[in-house]
């Protein structure tokens, strides 16, 4: 119980613990006159110590507490919304109705997930699939909600709507607002919408958007979804949410970072 201490020290700790036992029982130890008055002053001396190492314990632990929560702080900047697997919507048909080829198109337009991570200079919005591929015809469409505008009218609703090709790495977006329905940033400022497109097997695209675009706004929530149509001319919608409903989710309200 007291590795590591020499013997006057281990002695005194000794003495303190059966002090401490000896008061919760309500029992008055005997103590030999000779060497008390000594033994006392280290019993005192080892309680001072215990003192101060419960309070440089408290300190490091509320320092620690400081270190781990301004990290979480400023992962506050990343917000996801995940989307239930194989609800893609099929117009005119329900899905035991689909052909082979058609339950095919539809996974290839399964979204899994869609983060968005705001940042001090742009908005990302990066929209996973199960398996994306080269040549689908697909056009995500992005709402953008502003937490100043929703304080005034109190409900959320989408105050910017950016269109994407997803087929197309770097492919021309349209930006608009949706109260307005004009041009919302200029024009350099708007060709600076960056697009990447990854396919494959968990492939995905991602559109980065300088924040000036969307009013330079603090806190925003966002909605996705994916438009598609087929080699046959049949159109598909993946409304993103995590239940099988037909609107997309908005994502809780994301901080600029």
């Amino acid at each position: 119980m007291h590795d590591g201490l020499d013997r006057p020290t281990a002695a005194v700790a000794r003495d303190a613990e059966r002090l401490r036992l000896s008061a919760k029982r309500g029992i008055r130890l005997p103590m030999s006159r000779a060497g008390y008055g000594d033994r006392l002053s280290s019993l005192q001396e080892f309680g001072g110590v215990m003192r101060q190492s419960v309070r440089a314990a408290m300190v490091s632990a509320a320092s620690l507490a400081l270190v781990v929560g301004g990290a979480a702080g400023a992962s506050a900047d990343v917000g996801t919304v995940k989307d239930k697997r194989n609800d893609v919507v099929m117009r005119g048909k329900v899905s035991g109705d689909r052909t082979v080829a058609q339950k095919s198109f539809a996974k290839r337009t399964d979204v899994t997930s869609v983060k968005i991570s705001h940042g001090s200079t742009y908005v990302s919005v990066t929209i996973t699939f199960a398996d994306l591929r080269a040549g689908d015809e697909k056009t995500a469409r992005i709402d953008v909600a502003r937490k100043s505008v929703t304080n005034q009218t109190g409900t959320v609703s989408s105050s910017f709507r950016l269109f994407g090709p997803v087929s197309e790495p770097q492919g021309s977006v349209k930006l608009s607002d949706t109260h307005g329905g004009g041009r919302v940033c200029g024009t350099a400022a708007e060709s600076r919408i960056k697009t990447t497109v990854r396919t494959g097997k968990n492939g995905f695209y991602k559109m980065q958007v300088p924040r000036s675009c969307l009013d330079n706004e603090s806190k925003i929530k966002v909605r996705t979804t994916v438009f598609a149509v087929s080699g046959e001319g049949r159109s598909f919608k993946e409304f993103i949410s995590p239940s099988k409903a037909k609107t997309p989710a908005w994502s809780e309200w994301i901080l600029k970072g």
